[in-house]
């Protein structure tokens, strides 16, 4: 079994995510994703003010770094960030939610 999911940072709120049989993480499931997210936060993908800068922070997975998602991102209005490869730091959240999952 595979997943994702997307956290909103601010509030720590799972906000989507996808899960399937098998390994690999194809590109489809992070842009349903993202467009899912946009509109769950915001309403609808045009209703993001023009003055945010929303950032897209995610890993070096292939389906991430992949320029249709990358593109995805920007036409939505985000910003695509990743992580550094060896940044525990930045991983705190996601690191923390899947312990909380594995655990429960």
């Amino acid at each position: 079994m595979t997943a994702t999911f997307a956290e909103d940072c601010c509030d720590r709120e799972i906000l989507a995510y996808r899960a399937w049989d098998g390994k690999g993480l194809p590109g489809e499931p992070v842009c349903e994703m993202l467009i899912e997210v946009v509109e769950k936060r915001f309403g609808a993908v045009e209703a993001i003010p023009a003055t945010y800068t929303l950032e897209f922070l995610s890993d070096n997975g292939s389906a991430y770094i992949a320029n249709s998602t990358r593109n995805l991102a920007r036409a939505l209005g985000l910003k695509p960030i990743n992580t550094l490869v060896c940044s525990p730091q930045s991983k705190g959240m996601a690191e923390s939610f899947v312990n909380t999952f594995k655990r429960d």
